[in-house]
């Protein structure tokens, strides 16, 4: 699962800023909203951070929270799983957090 760091490149203000609203996001439980290519909006809660779709337990202290996955529950009862390290580029663009339903 271990990135090497130059997949994310530096965590400078604006993406540890963003890194914040996700973890947030996750532990609160918020609703979050994604926006894709077509301009579909699909709504969920975010559940919490994983270590990724195929194992669900929680991350382990010494693994980097960007290479977790955020669990969002879909309004259709899907579970979705977003890669933290990619969300943290889509915020605000495709990836919106405490959302009104």
């Amino acid at each position: 699962m271990s990135h090497d760091r130059a997949d994310f490149g530096i965590l400078n203000v604006q993406a540890a800023i963003a890194l914040g609203t996700i973890i947030t996001a996750a532990h609160a439980e918020q609703k979050v909203a994604f926006i894709d290519d077509s301009g579909d909006v699909a709504y969920g809660t975010a559940r919490h951070l994983v270590r990724s779709p195929t194992n669900v337990g929680f991350l382990l202290a010494d693994e980097d929270v960007r290479d977790g996955f955020l669990r969002v529950t879909m309004q259709s009862g899907f579970e979705r799983f977003e890669p933290v390290g990619e969300l943290i580029d889509r915020l605000g663009e495709s990836f919106f957090t405490d959302v009104s339903v």
